[in-house]
């Protein structure tokens, strides 16, 4: 969002379609569609050193680390607008 990572594996990243609510598969994701993009708090065992060796961002050959969706929601919260 605006340029910064806001949420990332393990946490659940989905997409809906705006006008349906139906979700998206990664594959049938293409440009100029409407959609929606709703994150989820991953179960703590995906959070502890084990599943983040084996599904964080860095395992999908990302160079950055997992940014839990609660630290996003926090700093969004703060924002005046």
């Amino acid at each position: 969002m605006d340029g910064r990572q806001d949420v990332s594996a393990p946490d659940l990243i989905t997409v809906l379609e705006r006008s349906t609510g139906a979700s998206v598969m990664n594959p049938y994701v293409r440009e100029g569609m409407q959609v929606a993009v709703v994150g989820f708090k991953s179960h703590q065992e995906w959070r502890k050193e084990k599943g983040l060796k084996v599904f964080s961002p860095r395992s999908f050959g990302f160079n950055f680390p997992f940014f839990p969706i609660e630290r996003t929601h926090n700093e969004f919260s703060r924002k005046k607008y």
